[in-house]
């Protein structure tokens, strides 16, 4: 394929542009999902794209990719894409785990011809690299690994030229992007940098707002005031003078400075008047939507008092024949928030399990209530409301409810939305903002993040964070893991060792 190289040239270097998107509108129905006039992607450009659960990121690659045609506009291509995708179909997939590139991602051969969620991922991650191409396509690929795949996708995107990645996990879009493309309030806005660049950038355009505000309330306040003085003035030149000669009356209205009282009247209405415009032509300023939290109050959990909330001096446990857990020994402390650590298999979720039934090798102190938000699970009434699936469990005062469903992604306008209705993404912030609001003081949460957005993580490390009780979670999100963990179990060999080094 031959590469057309347009005219945009830096210190006399032509940059090859790969795909130009113009004046694309996407909706369903009724429902506007994006609409922007420019896109356009050159050699070179290494970009994490992020925005909301249903905001288009998935669309927006199709669009680019040419499987989905948008309702408004053109996309130029010049260029071959690899496009790995989210839901790809395993039964799609080609043998890929062979030779130097499948050792790459630590592939190895399978007779069976089925492969585990992890295993997978690195399969189609193993194509999409084989593929000859000029941009790789990546939406969530991190999503089912471990920390070693992670790993391996990161090194293996830092010698990449030119990507698109759409992904949550933040440590990975600071490491390997130049450049962030958020979609936000149906349109899309670029930033140059990483994802740390992009949050300074976007606070510093948040500050920039509120500044903005400030002098147009301020000022629209003094125009209105200067209004309300200026008409005062008019109404009182207007009351002809009383009960003086129609001699003094005439030497008044032609006074020294040759101005009638008339005059001076239709003067000062003509300067209300443009007041008034001025007033009328001021750029409106919105406020910025800044987050209130309200924190629910803990004591309302019936809170345990003990120093160890779980503990095990020696957990044995195996799945058939498989040994899980041999003679391992933990323990939590109350109020710890810890992070389970380990490899795909390793037994992360199996160790939530076992506490939350009760093992018999397991102490679990008196008053404990576990929350549980297991993978892609939820425990929701369907037919019910956003609200009344909070409300219905819920110990926390109607404030405290309506403030954790909207800083979760529920406004009011979604709160008598049936829960039938939600994306699988939503229906899972929904059961957080239902334990938040409950009687359980211990969370546990296996892998979380996989199924939220970056502001929905970013909210729910704020909950975390001020969450009075314990918390044990197993994750691979770095940057999750540094925010929300002061303590750290790695699970490996059968074993259960506390980690002291910064993840």
């Amino acid at each position: 394929m031959v590469i057309s190289t347009y005219g945009l040239s830096l210190k006399g270097m032509s940059v090859v542009r790969y795909i130009g998107a113009y004046n694309i509108r996407l909706s369903y129905g009724e429902k506007m999902i994006f609409s922007f006039d420019k896109l356009e992607i050159f050699a070179g450009d290494k970009i994490g794209l992020i925005g909301m659960n249903g905001s288009g990121k998935t669309s927006l690659l199709n669009i680019l990719n040419g499987d989905l045609e948008p309702n408004n506009g053109i996309v130029e291509r010049d260029c071959s894409i690899s496009y790995l995708r989210q839901f790809h179909n395993i039964d799609d997939q080609i043998e890929a785990c062979e030779g130097k590139l499948a050792g790459e991602f630590g592939m190895t051969h399978n007779d069976s011809g089925t492969y585990s969620g992890g295993e997978s991922e690195r399969n189609m991650l193993t194509v999409a690299w084989s593929h000859e191409r000029h941009i790789l396509f990546l939406d969530e690929p991190t999503s089912n690994l471990d920390a070693e795949g992670i790993n391996i996708v990161t090194n293996k995107l830092k010698s990449e030229e030119t990507f698109i990645l759409i992904s949550h996990d933040r440590r990975l879009l600071d490491e390997v992007c130049n450049k962030i493309i958020e979609i936000s309030d149906c349109t899309i806005n670029v930033y140059d940098g990483n994802f740390s660049d992009y949050k300074e950038l976007k606070e510093e355009k948040i500050k920039r707002k509120e500044f903005e505000y400030i002098q147009y309330v301020e000022e629209k306040k003094r125009l209105e005031n200067s209004l309300i003085q200026q008409k005062q003035k008019a109404q009182k030149m207007s009351k002809a003078p009383g009960k003086i000669s129609s001699s003094d009356r005439k030497a008044r209205e032609f006074s020294a400075v040759g101005r009638s009282y008339s005059g001076k009247e239709k003067a000062m209405n003509r300067k209300a008047k443009n007041t008034q415009s001025r007033i009328d032509h001021l750029e409106v300023k919105t406020k910025p939507r800044l987050p209130v939290i309200i924190r629910p109050c803990f004591t309302l959990t019936n809170p345990p008092t003990s120093k160890y909330i779980f503990r095990s001096s020696s957990m044995t446990f195996s799945y058939e024949n498989k040994i899980i857990f041999q003679n391992a020994l933990f323990s939590i402390r109350n109020k710890d928030k810890v992070a389970l650590i380990g490899p795909n298999g390793s037994g992360k979720t199996t160790l939530l399990n076992l506490i939350y039934n009760h093992h018999p090798d397991i102490y679990i102190s008196p008053q404990v209530k576990i929350g549980y938000q297991r993978q892609g699970l939820y425990d929701l009434d369907l037919q019910k409301s956003v609200y009344d699936n909070a409300k219905n469990t819920a110990v926390q005062k109607e404030e405290v409810i309506i403030n954790v469903l909207s800083r979760l992604g529920f406004p009011a306008n979604k709160l008598n939305q049936k829960a039938v209705d939600l994306s699988g993404g939503e229906k899972v912030k929904l059961n957080l903002a239902k334990l938040f609001v409950s009687d359980v003081n211990v969370l546990f949460l296996d892998e979380v993040t996989n199924y939220l957005d970056m502001e929905s993580i970013e909210a729910l490390e704020l909950f975390l964070d001020s969450f009075e009780g314990t918390i044990v979670f197993a994750s691979h999100d770095r940057q999750f893991i540094r925010e929300i963990a002061n303590d750290i179990l790695v699970i490996d060999n059968k074993k259960i060792i506390r980690n002291n080094v910064e993840w």
